[in-house]
């Protein structure tokens, strides 16, 4: 069986580079920022990283745990989490084996998957500059 067209376009390849640079932004952004008022962030900058990345972590929980099962039929640009949290989505869903066992085995996450869904099929006409803000 041979496939109808390119399995990946060009806009969909333009989109996910514009999404990677949204994410590599927000690191140079973290490492960069003052953040010397806030107790127990480290000054080191790749330290300071992968505390915000275990921040945005958790706030992802939290996000996925608050989601309503309907939330997956809205207009994708109201579901979107802001960038960080986004950022731990695109990484969920880089690892297929363990998403798939968690939709299959916990109910918080079912609304999840249709965001999940829609997003990827969204990126092309997401606007990555307005992501998360």
């Amino acid at each position: 069986m041979r496939t109808q067209g390119p399995l990946v376009t060009i806009p969909e390849i333009k989109g996910h580079l514009a999404l990677l640079c949204a994410f590599s932004d927000l690191k140079k952004q973290v490492q960069e920022a003052d953040l010397h008022d806030i107790p127990n962030v480290p000054s080191e900058p790749e330290k300071r990283w992968a505390w915000f990345v275990h921040m945005s972590a958790e706030r992802f929980d939290r996000w996925v745990k608050a989601l309503a099962e309907t939330d997956w039929l809205k207009p994708i640009e109201t579901t979107l989490p802001p960038l960080d949290i986004l950022m731990v989505l695109h990484s969920y869903l880089l690892n297929p084996r363990w998403y798939a066992e968690d939709m299959a085995r916990l109910d918080c996450i079912t609304s999840l998957q249709g965001i999940g869904e829609k997003f990827a099929k969204n990126l092309v006409r997401i606007s990555i500059k307005g992501v998360g803000e």
